[in-house]
């Protein structure tokens, strides 16, 4: 049985040192990632239509995953990488998603914040930990 990983992705730095750890660590499995962003829903002015805006920036979000997709396989040939883009919350969104996938691992980046500035943003990252029915991997930025 192969493995499936998550790797939720927010276009940071920190996400792509998450994204090629992981396809480090899953090629010796010949595994697949199933690489993830979670967009905010779409605020339109009110002459567009939310459909076609909502698909003019998922296809955009889903081109640059592409590519980091093309950039994994290159240096991780073993690693099968799907991609997906999905508009909510994201914790929530990256749970329901890797519940809905099955994976068996989350991986996600992270800054590395601690004090005020954790308490004043949150972290997306503690809360997938806290809140995952699978294992979570940490990675941060390197040199942060």
């Amino acid at each position: 049985m192969t493995e499936t990983w998550m790797v939720a992705h927010d276009f940071s730095r920190c996400s792509d040192a998450a994204l090629f750890e992981a396809g480090r660590l899953l090629a010796p499995l010949k595994g697949t990632l199933h690489l993830l962003h979670v967009h905010a829903p779409v605020q339109l002015e009110p002459q567009r239509q939310w459909g076609d805006a909502t698909f003019e920036l998922e296809n955009d979000l889903r081109g640059r995953l592409e590519g980091l997709a093309a950039a994994v396989k290159q240096k991780h040939p073993g690693v099968e990488v799907a991609v997906s883009v999905v508009a909510g919350e994201p914790v929530g969104s990256i749970l329901r998603e890797a519940a809905r996938v099955g994976v068996d691992h989350i991986v996600v980046g992270t800054h590395g914040r601690t004090g005020l500035a954790h308490f004043v943003l949150g972290s997306v990252a503690e809360r997938v930990v806290r809140e995952a029915s699978v294992p979570v991997l940490l990675v941060r930025e390197s040199g942060a």
